[in-house]
């Protein structure tokens, strides 16, 4: 079979390695023991219900909404708030004793193949003629070659104002392209054949399947029901491959975006921001595992003792996680993930006042 470009093969790599959980210790925040427990703390709290905190009630409903293809605007009510950053910043004023290592991003480089060697001498134009897999060559070109050159046309006047109009294009043209022995080698006889335009409407259309999976990834996690400690850590990893992936995407953003405008190929930069937008869900259900977990140690604990430290932990982790992670990369909170965030501030402050007072 010639040459098939696979668009979703980038996206279904990066999910299978976003839910090949390690173990990381940090986020032990609980032994497995409790995890039934736990379990019925964190529906409770999702529900809206009874996961009780330091004063009141943590409701953790929280129901983000965000369809690909939208506005790029803050729809769910996302934005920065500078009370949210004085918090932050007030819980880390002192230094802690939890070290925590800010993962480095991870860059993924490909290099193209090297160039074609041209053929200068009449013996190698000879063994060319004689070779099967030229012969097949030659055929493709004779086979296909009126309908590559209506498809070269179609594709050269076509104008797209959304993905799903690239995508139609692109999977059309692939129904003739993979029939051929050699993709490349057959649209090189292809003079009409316009090759940025379509290299630039594959790198469109994997781009538009890798966010769209990172997009409903978020939407309907979890993937699968998990202790919650077990969670915890998949929410790491899927939030550090999808924010590595769309920074690498804004990094090049301009030039790509001219590249794609020189090739005449429509990509839907707002995908990206709704991807962005929405790992909001992600800082919202960790807040919330977090909150569970100190409900329950709150019930477990016997009047005049202390929160477990593997629990204290748990909280540290969530602050730092929320902020640092889902804040600054999706441009702000949404008005309940806010909630859970001062939620945790505030326990956190009266655990510190009660560890000066011990």
């Amino acid at each position: 079979m010639g040459h098939q470009v696979n668009h979703q093969q980038g996206a279904l790599q990066l999910q299978a390695e976003s839910r090949r959980v390690q173990p990381n210790s940090h986020l032990q925040c609980f032994p497995a023991e409790v995890d039934h427990a736990m379990q019925v703390q964190l529906r409770e709290a999702e529900a809206g219900g009874k996961g009780k905190g330091a004063k009141g009630k943590s409701k953790g409903k929280g129901k983000g909404t965000g369809k690909g293809g939208g506005s790029a605007g803050n729809q769910n009510g996302i934005a920065r708030d500078q009370e949210i950053v004085a918090m932050f910043q007030a819980l880390n004023k002192k230094p802690s004793s939890k070290e925590r290592g800010s993962p480095s991003d991870k860059k993924k480089k490909g290099s193209g193949g090297g160039g074609d060697a041209a053929p200068g001498m009449k013996l190698a134009d000879e063994l060319k003629g004689r070779s099967k897999y030229h012969r097949q060559i030659a055929a493709d070109v004779q086979t296909f070659g009126d309908t590559l050159r209506a498809l070269a046309k179609e594709i050269t006047e076509f104008s797209a104002t959304t993905r799903e109009e690239v995508t139609a294009l692109h999977d059309k043209a692939l129904v003739t392209l993979e029939k051929l022995v050699d993709e490349r080698e057959v649209l090189k006889q292809v003079e009409e054949w316009p090759n940025l335009k379509w290299e630039m409407i594959i790198v469109a259309v994997v781009r538009h399947h890798i966010l769209q999976d990172f997009f409903t990834q978020i939407e309907s996690w979890p993937p699968r029901p998990m202790p919650p400690y077990q969670e915890l850590e998949a929410i790491e990893k899927a939030m550090e491959i999808i924010r590595s992936k769309v920074e690498d995407l804004n990094r090049t953003k301009s030039e790509d975006t001219a590249q794609f405008n020189r090739a005449g190929v429509y990509f839907d930069w707002r995908l990206q921001k709704q991807v962005q937008q929405n790992a909001v869900k992600f800082g919202h259900r960790y807040c919330t595992i977090a909150l569970a977990a100190y409900a329950h140690a709150q019930q477990a604990v016997g009047p005049g003792e202390h929160i477990p430290a593997k629990v204290r932990t748990c909280l540290n982790n969530a602050a730092n996680f929320s902020f640092l992670k889902v804040y600054q990369f999706a441009g702000g909170f949404d008005r309940h993930t806010k909630e859970l965030f001062t939620r945790i501030n505030t326990i956190l402050n009266e655990l510190q006042a009660q560890s000066k007072k011990s």
